[in-house]
């Protein structure tokens, strides 16, 4: 399995390779975001921790340039990777820009010999706690759906998109497949989310299926609007991924546990 380190610091690249002694990881390295991107050109890479700030850039537009990349993108191959923030400042704040990058997860510096191998395991090995789940994710932002999907990367394994309300109602209207939750955008084009919960709620299949609403707005009419819909719960953009799974995990078990009564 191939590893790139993304940092300047010769100590931290040092620490990182002598921490994960023994997880069979070919190790790489790259100072900055030319020679992250040059590396990345030249093969795939699995698993890529990563400064924030670069001598060239910084590492959250890497991030996002990896995460869009397109087919004819020599780098493409790397784009599904597990990328690992590694910083000194772990705030709110930087979390959310990271996420909303595509970042998979985030490590104080002073923490990587304590936790670091610990965190790649459970990226790469999940407990799946959400074994079987079918999830909709509906959003008319590619953007949007990528970042999600990167946050749920294996411990949702079967998860379906729809870039609108519209195209959604035709896949659940279908009914090939059985789904447990749907994650929709408030504001999309046609149909909203909170006009797709409604109507959602007036057949007998889906009157009781998790919807969580996802809003850019703290507008307390788009809240009221949501829970009027039918909507289960809410989150408000940009979010963490602590806070996505944690309400995720909390509707999925009371799906599941709502199914076997």
């Amino acid at each position: 399995m191939n590893f790139l380190v993304v940092d300047s610091s010769p100590m931290i690249k040092s620490i990182i390779t002598s921490t994960l002694t023994g997880m069979n990881f070919n190790f790489f390295f790259a100072s900055s975001r030319g020679e992250c991107m040059q590396e990345c050109s030249k093969r795939p890479f699995q698993i890529i921790t990563m400064a924030i700030h670069l001598a060239d850039g910084d590492g959250f537009a890497l991030c996002h340039q990896l995460r869009h990349a397109s087919k004819e993108d020599s780098f493409q191959s790397s784009s599904d990777a597990i990328i690992i923030f590694l910083t000194a400042d772990d705030t709110i704040e930087v979390r959310e820009q990271g996420f909303a990058a595509g970042a998979s997860e985030f490590l104080l510096k002073n923490h990587i010999r304590s936790q670091l191998k610990d965190r790649i395991e459970r990226l790469l090995y999940p407990k799946n706690i959400f074994k079987g789940a079918r999830l909709l994710i509906v959003d008319d932002s590619f953007m949007n759906r990528l970042i999600i999907k990167q946050l749920l990367r294996k411990i949702v394994p079967n998860i379906t998109e729809a870039d609108n309300g519209k195209q959604a109602l035709e896949i659940l209207q279908e009914n090939k497949v059985s789904y447990d939750m749907i994650l929709t955008d408030f504001y999309m084009p046609e149909v909203t989310g909170p006009e797709l919960c409604q109507r959602l709620r007036k057949m007998h299949r889906y009157v009781n299926l998790p919807i969580i609403i996802l809003t850019g707005s703290n507008d307390r009419s788009d809240v009221l609007e949501i829970f009027k819909s039918g909507a289960n719960d809410f989150l408000t953009k940009p979010f963490i991924k602590e806070e996505l799974l944690a309400r995720i995990e909390i509707h999925l078990k009371a799906w599941f546990l709502q199914k076997q009564v």
